[in-house]
This record gives C-alpha cells, structure tokens and sequence, in this order.
C-alpha cells in the first residue's frame, strides 16, 4: 500500500499527507513495513480514499479494515396483521 501511495503521490506530498518526517517514511520504505498500529491504519485509510473509495463505505469497513463484506438487505417491515397485534 505504501508503495502504490508512493507512485501516486511522490515522496514530498505523501509526507505531508500522512504527516510524517521525511525521515519515517524512508524507514518505512527501507524496513518494509509501517511499524505503529495507527500508521498501518492512517495509510490504510489514505489508500482506500485515494485508490479504492469501493472499499471504504462505512464506519464498518473502517473498523474492520475493510476485510468483510456485508450483504446489505433492505429493512423488511413486519405485515400488516402484527402491526396490531398485542399480548
């Protein structure tokens, strides 16, 4: 992900966009990988809304990194013979 944020973006801009020193993102890249939990996400997030919006929804697929699909059905409403019904 960080590679395809840097095609996009280059390295002056991406820092800025992720907000981190110069230095950081050279780490990043030579480690290969992001270390802190809230920057694999910060770049997560910053992928899915530059690269793929399909994949960012909802608050769901935020919380769950986008790793699950829910089906989406419309709400039923109940018939009308219980809509009177009471005990």
């Amino acid at each position: 992900m960080l590679a395809d944020l840097l095609d996009f973006y280059g390295e002056e801009s991406l820092v800025d966009v992720l907000g981190v020193p110069v230095h950081t993102l050279r780490f990043w890249q030579e480690v290969g990988a992001v270390r802190p939990a809230a920057a694999i996400r910060a770049v997560w997030l910053v992928w899915c809304l530059t690269l793929h919006p399909d994949r960012l929804t909802s608050t769901f697929d935020l919380v769950t990194w986008g790793r699950y699909k829910l089906e989406r059905r419309p709400a039923r409403r109940p018939s009308v013979e219980w809509s009177d019904w009471s005990i």
